[in-house]
């Protein structure tokens, strides 16, 4: 609300808004509306041990083939069953679960409401209906009324309550549910320009997806815990085999995993080894900067990281025939240091006729959220 506050002062003719957040995060509200305690981040250690606990519930290849959702111990489900576990009264006083964007979103208009790309990263929707699984749900437990009826993306919620009104000065101001998952909105906002082009986005998690029609849900699909969430106009991000767009991150790699190379602590490995230089406080910002200055062992590391980062997407890339390759993320920010590097390790991708940064990364979600809108009310200034 300060930010809306600060808005209005500064007289900016708004006339919509919508959030998105991380994903799988959530708050509980009792019957009277009030949310039951502060919500709980998903990196809490409460959910060690659900994945196998509900294992034994629900064979986990077919939880996989009914909801898509790559297997992490914090999503949503696991989170909601060491809720019961361990705190079962919280959950007996529970009438309504909302996620983070819907939370904030209640806050300012009064609306519960229950958004298709945040709901899919709870593990608990049907990837193909595009519904909550309440069969599932009462399988383990839960309540199933807790969870509200799905809108998609582009959805109008509701204008802001009187009191925000008052409070920020903002007046005939709409709330929208765009892709309430931050990733679902920054893809939508990514200039996808056919079928076969693909993103990749490293910052917090290493991405490398596409956008289909409809889930894969298949043998090959489980066995490498590729992820199919929402993304807007009821489609899928992130899938496998036949366009095996998936989830990067914990990819084997050299003798580690891909992140251990090409996240934060790899571009500050690759620059102490390559410098000779021991500095605690260094950022990759500021390794960064020290390119831009022109410094050899700052240019180095990042030529390092994206011929490493080409070596392992290479293979996939090349099995689903990618087009256009589009990096969103941290990384779109240090493209002009990464580009040549990138392209040499990318050349044997015979399919590739395009690799190009996402432009202006800051506005990725809010122009995906402006596409969603745009699309679903194409009449509308």
């Amino acid at each position: 609300k300060q930010g809306l506050k600060k808005a209005a002062a500064k007289k900016v003719p708004i006339q919509s808004l919508a959030i998105d957040t991380w994903g799988v995060d959530y708050g509980l509200f009792d019957k009277d509306g009030n949310l039951i305690g502060n919500p709980v981040n998903y990196r809490d250690s409460r959910t060690d041990g659900m994945l196998e606990q509900i294992g034994k519930i629900i064979p986990l290849e077919e939880l996989y083939n009914r909801t898509g959702i790559e297997f992490m111990y914090f999503n949503s489900i696991f989170q909601l069953y060491a809720e019961k576990k361990m705190r079962p009264v919280i959950l007996d006083n529970a009438k309504r679960i909302l996620f983070m964007p819907e939370l904030f979103g209640y806050f300012l208009t009064g609306i519960m409401y229950s958004e298709y790309t945040f709901a899919s990263t709870s593990q608990l929707l049907d990837a193909r209906k595009r519904e909550w699984d309440y069969d599932l749900i009462e399988k383990l437990g839960l309540n199933k009324e807790m969870f509200g009826d799905i809108v998609m993306p582009g959805t109008i919620i509701g204008d802001l309550l009187p009191e925000v009104e008052e409070e920020t000065g903002l007046k005939g101001v709409k709330v929208i549910a765009v892709g309430s998952h931050d990733t679902a909105s920054a893809v939508a906002g990514a200039p996808l320009e056919s079928d076969d082009a693909a993103f990749l986005s490293c910052g917090t998690w290493s991405l490398l997806g596409m956008v289909l029609d409809e889930p894969i849900l298949n043998e090959a699909s489980y066995k490498y815990n590729y992820t199919n969430e929402g993304s807007i106009d009821g489609k899928i991000q992130y899938s496998s085999t036949a366009s095996p767009a998936r989830s990067i991150y914990k990819m084997p790699y050299m003798d580690g995993v891909l992140e251990d190379y090409v996240s934060k602590r790899g571009f500050l490995k690759a620059y102490r080894e390559l410098s000779g230089k021991e500095e605690p406080w260094l950022t990759v910002k500021e390794i960064g900067v020290r390119a831009g200055a022109g410094e050899p062992a700052a240019l180095a590391t990042f030529s390092h990281v994206a011929t490493l980062l080409a070596q392992a997407v290479s293979p996939i890339l090349s099995e689903i025939g990618t087009e256009c390759l589009l990096l969103g993320g941290q990384i779109s920010r240090s493209y002009i240091f990464m580009e040549k590097a990138l392209k040499e390790g990318l050349a044997g991708v015979a399919s590739i006729n395009r690799i190009s940064p996402v432009a202006h990364i800051e506005e990725a979600a809010l122009y995906g959220a402006f596409a969603t809108f745009a699309r679903q009310y194409p009449d509308i200034q």
